[in-house]
């Protein structure tokens, strides 16, 4: 993935997603508090994902039990991976409690956190 002002290709924003989704420590992608973090893409947009000209912008909620270090660890570890050499900027919005994970059941499609 390069850094550019355009719009990045379906499949690398797509995997970013992906990647994050499946951090333990996250329990889903934000749009930020006035949900301006996407990527809008062909018919649809991606939450929580943003490439900039300097990086990539992520913003998640947190699960309840990890440190906000340690979410924002687990973040740049997982995107590094698919876009090296590329500053990661992460931004934790929320912190989702265990008893909000299970009340949304399988929908959120992780199991809850610690």
């Amino acid at each position: 993935m390069t850094a550019t002002s355009g719009p990045a290709s379906t499949g690398e924003v797509d995997k970013v997603a992906e990647a994050v989704a499946g951090c333990p420590a996250v329990a889903r992608l934000s749009g930020g508090r006035a949900r301006e973090v996407a990527t809008y893409l062909p018919g649809r947009s991606v939450t929580g994902v943003k490439v900039l000209s300097d990086g990539i912008l992520v913003h998640v909620v947190g699960r309840y039990g990890f440190s906000v270090d340690e979410i924002a660890r687990q973040v740049r570890t997982a995107v590094t991976a698919l876009a090296p050499g590329l500053p990661v900027h992460v931004g934790v919005d929320d912190l989702q409690l265990a008893e909000e994970a299970s009340a949304e059941g399988p929908a959120g499609g992780l199991p809850p956190g610690p």
